[in-house]
């Protein structure tokens, strides 16, 4: 029997214990979040020299090389040292890969396609987020961190091959002396039309797919919000699926530190994101990349974000002013991230991909990913931290960045997107409008018309 002397000092005891344990959580969320911005500057570097289909493959290159490693490289003790250490890299590469891979999907015509992709790439990196923790607890010798990031590296890397450096449709834009380049392309695989009529018929084809495209989708909310889900949840468990058959006939066979199967893994970790209370936070994010997908079909994104920010902010009052209306931290941080992940989604599609000449793309698409990071993490210790003692130096420099991060993106985002329009060359029917303003060498040239009237009505324009 305990005696009932020792109780406060066995409650001292185990509420340190809670703090260290906190503490070390606390220092693996700051150096994965220090390692996602070291990555996002280095990325938006590597892409403005090596452009955005060989920075992917470098990147990704990296990240297999480093799991391969991990897997042969190093003894039982080290598990721990090296998932955590892995784990570092992982965020830093990745957001690497984030910068180029962003860049590079954005500018891809499809909406559909656009929406996809990025949907797989959040939806991977809330089960990312959920695998890290684990890796810390029973579960360290599944490494799930390092397998779940090895399928986005192995696809995005394979992706990166077969698609080429800038779609041809969309070389032109806010590029004028790359117009030549396109129709040299349209002229070698168009040899029997004039390249009059190439130009009119190819905008007005263009232009009548993205008209049929935005009239299904603004057809109703319901639609849109069907799609989104095939998108998120869609594009991830068959990718899961197709590296769970890679992983069991390949890296089970000769990794000895190996206990479960891999569909193990898988269903343990799409369980443990979407049911378990712990998961809240990244069930949320998922929730709020949903309603994005959906309401984008429907309402400007400019316009989306401002609200959803307001939202936020309102969410983030709300919890200061009544911390006790809500059951727990866990539950806390979910409510903040539902809102939040709807304005980052909408503000990453918004802002730098829009913009030309390159260098201010590759710039601005580093400052946003670095304020989403800044603003997650704020969000994520925002309101735990008035909790907790000062005497624990991550804990003490977690509150006081958190109120940085929060501050600095509350104010920084907004101000972000005043100067930003909503839309530029992103839509195709406006691409080809400018290549037919600015293509000079054709002017005056009137053989292969099929009119005069055509002809002087060309030489005109």
């Amino acid at each position: 029997m305990i005696p009932t002397e020792n109780l406060p000092v066995m409650n001292h005891y185990a509420r340190n214990a809670k703090l260290d344990e906190r503490a070390d959580e606390v220092r693996l969320e700051g150096h994965l979040m220090i390692s996602s911005i070291i990555g996002f500057i280095i990325g938006g570097v590597l892409v403005h020299f090596l452009g955005r289909k060989y920075t992917v493959i470098a990147a990704n290159v990296s990240f297999i090389a480093a799991f391969s490693y991990s897997y042969y490289g190093c003894d039982e003790d080290e598990t721990n040292y090296l998932t955590y250490k892995m784990g570092m890299a992982n965020k830093l590469v990745n957001a690497i890969g984030f910068v180029a891979f962003f860049i590079y999907m954005a500018e891809i015509a499809s909406p559909i396609f656009r929406a996809f992709f990025m949907g797989f790439y959040h939806f991977n990196g809330a089960l990312t987020g959920e695998m890290v923790h684990e890796t810390f607890d029973e579960f360290t010798d599944l490494h799930p961190l390092l397998r779940n990031c090895f399928i986005l590296a192995t696809l995005s890397f394979l992706i990166s091959l077969f698609i080429p450096e800038t779609p041809f449709w969309l070389s032109v834009k806010g590029k004028p002396e790359k117009a030549e380049e396109t129709f040299t392309w349209i002229r070698a695989n168009n040899p029997d039309m004039t390249e009059f009529n190439l130009m009119v018929a190819r905008a007005e084809s263009v232009g009548e797919e993205e008209r049929i495209l935005r009239r299904i989708f603004s057809q109703s909310f319901f639609v849109g919000f069907m799609l989104s889900i095939f998108i998120v949840i869609g594009g991830f468990i068959p990718c899961q699926l197709i590296y769970a058959v890679i992983y069991d006939f390949y890296i089970a066979k000769y990794n000895k530190y190996f206990k479960h199967g891999n569909m193990h893994v898988l269903f343990f970790a799409t369980r443990k994101l979407l049911s378990e209370p712990t998961a809240h936070r990244y069930r949320n994010n998922i929730y709020g990349q949903l309603i994005f997908l959906s309401f984008n079909f429907v309402a400007p994104r400019k316009v989306l974000f401002f609200v959803s920010y307001i939202l936020g902010v309102v969410v983030v009052v709300m919890i200061r002013l009544h911390p006790e209306d809500f059951e727990s931290l866990d539950y806390m941080v979910s409510y903040c991230n539902l809102t939040p992940a709807v304005a980052i989604v909408s503000l990453t599609q918004i802002l730098p991909v829009e913009i030309y000449p390159t260098p201010l793309r590759e710039v601005g698409v580093v400052v946003t990913a670095i304020l989403n990071r800044l603003y997650m993490h704020a969000y994520s210790y925002f309101f735990e931290s008035a909790t907790t003692v000062t005497s624990y130096p991550w804990i003490w420099m977690s509150r006081s960045f958190s109120y940085a991060s929060f501050y600095i993106s509350l104010f920084g985002m907004p101000f972000l997107l005043i100067f930003m329009p909503e839309t530029m060359y992103t839509n195709l029917y406006e691409v080809d409008e400018l290549i037919f303003d600015i293509h000079v060498p054709f002017r005056g040239q009137k053989e292969g018309l099929e009119d005069e009237s055509m002809a002087d009505e060309f030489e005109e324009s």
